[in-house]
């Protein structure tokens, strides 16, 4: 008879912490979420990998597009003194030590990783390899605003952020490598 093959169902209630459920799936294959004792759902090894999978996705991609700007940053200036001119020029001096920018180049932002490229007389290092300006600006401004909404949980990244972070992504991998000098 079937009930021969049957074994009991594990369960979780809808309002149990993901967690719970992950340390479950551990040792089976599918837990039956209830509420009450109703039947409303089956979670499994897949819907949480894909779950989670959509969460990190954009992120890596942003880490991705973060990593080749800082690449195409640290070529063009090689030295710790062209890194401090740079930085300079893109955000003045410290008021405590005027001889020192006001930003650390491990401390910026994405945003700020942006106005250091775009600042006029930095512009000049990355034109031939990022630019129109105008096309940069716009391809990676809008990152910096999915960036900050993912960091800060405000949200899930829709369809749309998702192709802007694409092509993004995307742009930047289809331009010319930086050569240091």
């Amino acid at each position: 008879p079937v009930h021969h093959c049957q074994t009991s169902a594990v369960t979780i209630s809808l309002e149990s912490d993901i967690f719970d459920a992950l340390d479950l799936l551990q040792r089976v294959y599918a837990v039956v979420v209830v509420q009450g004792q109703e039947p409303i759902g089956i979670l499994t090894n897949y819907d949480t990998a894909h779950f989670f999978r959509d969460i990190s996705e954009d992120l890596i991609i942003v880490e991705d597009i973060e990593t080749t700007l800082r690449q195409h940053i640290e070529t063009a200036f090689a030295s710790e003194h062209e890194m401090s001119a740079a930085l300079m020029r893109a955000f003045n001096a410290d008021k405590r030590n005027p001889r020192r920018p006001r930003y650390e180049y491990d401390e910026l932002s994405f945003g700020q990783h942006i106005q250091l490229i775009v600042t006029e007389e930095n512009w000049s290092r990355f034109e031939e390899l990022l630019g129109p300006k105008q096309v940069f600006k716009a391809l990676l401004e809008p990152v910096g605003e999915i960036r900050n909404q993912i960091a800060h949980f405000r949200g899930r990244v829709d369809p749309v952020q998702h192709d802007a972070l694409l092509r993004a992504r995307d742009w930047l991998a289809s331009r010319p490598k930086a050569i240091e000098g």
